[in-house]
């Protein structure tokens, strides 16, 4: 099994967008495992367009890179992202979920989300560049549904970069699952930490506000969910809302 390249950190005091910035280093030759993080990100994404916006000096906004993977490997990249996130923070006796298909979820309010963009070359994944936004230690959110571990957990206190530096292990340390293509296991561990997964729920589907239930994932990343009185339909992201 091929081993991943060593964790190199580049940080920076201010960027627009660490996607943007790593982005860029891959185009010239950036190594696999190459971090971009910033103090302070002025311009950051989201997913599907939205704005990722995150306090100077309080958040970990950073993107990691990877390379030259399958393009079957796509569809499960953003839950093996999601995973490791999700594993990292349970062993920190935090009990996030994730909610489909990017966000992570602590006591029902948002404490980061993930945005892979790829970059596809000869029928391959060239380079995969992957952002994570997450809510360390700001505490005031205005009127945004969002939280952080210090929200959660007022005694936190870890230093920024060592907390990077611990996510980042594991990343690596789980990065055989993609190699190795894994992906029974990556979904298996997905479903289990979905957030909502199996209950009512209410959902924005066409102007419309129903109850439904999520019931799973199909393997191109798809939610599927069974609106009252419905059966079972799959639907992509922009596609169907969850109200929480």
């Amino acid at each position: 099994m091929k081993e991943p390249n060593s964790v190199k950190f580049i940080r920076y005091k201010s960027l627009p967008s660490t996607n943007q910035k790593l982005y860029q280093l891959a185009e010239q030759g950036a190594e696999a495992f190459t971090v971009v993080w910033c103090d302070a990100q002025t311009h950051g994404k989201g997913y599907a367009g939205n704005q990722w916006l995150s306090s100077d000096n309080q958040n970990l906004t950073f993107s990691f890179l990877l390379k030259n993977l399958d393009l079957k490997d796509q569809a499960y990249l953003n839950r093996w992202v999601a995973n490791c996130l999700h594993q990292f923070l349970t062993d920190w006796q935090f009990p996030v979920k994730v909610k489909w298909p990017n966000d992570l979820i602590l006591n029902r309010k948002k404490l980061g989300g993930i945005l892979i963009e790829n970059r596809i070359k000869h029928d391959k994944i060239d380079f995969s560049v992957i952002g994570i936004g997450l809510n360390v230690f700001q505490r005031d959110f205005g009127m945004l549904n969002a939280t952080s571990l210090a929200c959660f957990n007022v005694d936190f206190n870890e230093d920024l970069a060592q907390l990077l530096e611990q996510i980042m292990s594991v990343f690596s340390q789980n990065y055989h699952l993609i190699l190795d293509k894994k992906f029974d296991e990556i979904n298996d561990y997905y479903l289990k930490s979905l957030f909502v997964k199996d209950q009512v729920a209410t959902y924005e589907h066409n102007g419309i506000l129903q109850n439904g239930i999520l019931r799973g994932i199909t393997p191109e990343g798809k939610a599927l969910i069974e609106l009252e009185n419905k059966p079972i339909q799959a639907f992509a992201h922009k596609e169907i809302r969850l109200l929480y």
